[in-house]
This record gives C-alpha cells, structure tokens and sequence, in this order.
C-alpha cells in the first residue's frame, strides 16, 4: 500500500462547483438525433474503413454495424 506524501499548496476540494463544471466539461456538445444519423450514415458508408486496421481485436466493424 502507498504511503501518504503531502505537498504543501495542494489540497483536494479547492474548485467550486462551477470550476468543476468549466473543467470536466465535454470539449464538444454531443450531437443531436439527426447529427447522429449522419454520422452513422457517413462510418456505415466508409470506403477503406480505417477501424478494422486499427481495431486490436479484428472485428469487422461494418458488418458489425
């Protein structure tokens, strides 16, 4: 089990609420219904699908889909 070490000037609970909400907050608001779709739409009708190269696990993601 690791061993406490204290540093002065750092302490939990130092940001507000709001801070927090600022910090951790999503970089991008998540897309709505139709955004989505169209998204789909555009990973379904990939051409080379570049997910099945880098997928570690070989899966064939569009016919996962």
């Amino acid at each position: 089990m690791a061993t406490g070490h204290f540093i002065e000037g750092i302490a939990g609970g130092r940001l507000s609420t709001e801070q927090y909400a600022d910090n951790f907050s999503d970089l991008h608001p998540p897309l709505d219904q139709h955004e989505a779709l169209v998204e789909a739409d555009r990973c379904y009708f990939c051409y080379d699908a570049p997910c099945m190269n880098a997928c570690p696990t070989s899966i064939d993601i569009p016919l996962f889909i």
